[in-house]
């Protein structure tokens, strides 16, 4: 069965508290689920979203554009760290109210241009810290999905090819399908 959700940037910027409200105004709009940004995990109020959602009976999906404090691909070792820590965080969060999915910008901080194609070694560090938080993602049953951007957002994943082939290159064994492409326009079953 096909479901539909809205993301919940079209009315707000930030799922604070009094944000939670939105996902009684969806279900009203006729959809059967939510995209949640998770770029601030810290002022989601889980209790009452998960509250909210049953109430409704309306499911959780999780969004993300990678804060720049976050960044994957940073030359600096513990800017990485923290970027895996925070979406371990957010995939927390995404498990706690029962969603199965994180989509978006996961790869490299959502917004950073530096005026030159991507290098291998960017190509690695995001790899790298894909593998270890694909893992992590796992053990909840949830996927992450690699939203290619336009040019404007971010130079590093910009067509489907470039996500198939990062999806490709991060595999391991134990966790093939925990990180799958998720085209630009979204397709009702991928979204929920």
């Amino acid at each position: 069965m096909v479901k539909y959700g809205v993301h919940l940037f079209l009315w707000t910027e930030r799922f604070d508290k009094s944000a939670v409200r939105l996902i009684e105004k969806a279900k009203r709009f006729g959809f059967d689920g939510v995209e949640v940004p998770l770029m601030e995990p810290d002022i989601i109020d889980v209790d009452a979203t998960k509250r909210e959602l049953k109430r409704n009976d309306v499911e959780f999906l999780g969004s993300m554009g990678l804060p720049k404090e976050y960044d994957i691909t940073s030359d600096d070792e513990e800017v990485r760290r923290r970027g895996i820590e925070f979406m371990k965080r957010c995939i927390d969060i995404v498990a706690q109210l029962d969603g199965d999915a994180i989509n978006g910008v996961i790869y490299i901080a959502w917004g950073k241009i530096v005026g030159r194609p991507r290098t291998e070694e960017e190509w690695r560090r995001s790899v790298e810290a894909l593998r270890e938080i694909c893992r992590y993602a796992q053990s909840y049953g949830i996927s992450l999905g690699a939203e290619p951007v336009n040019r404007f957002e971010t130079y590093f994943l910009n067509t489907a090819e470039d996500a198939v082939k990062l999806c490709k290159r991060r595999r391991g064994a134990e966790h093939e399908s925990s990180l799958r492409h998720i085209p630009h326009e979204y397709r009702g079953e991928e979204l929920l």
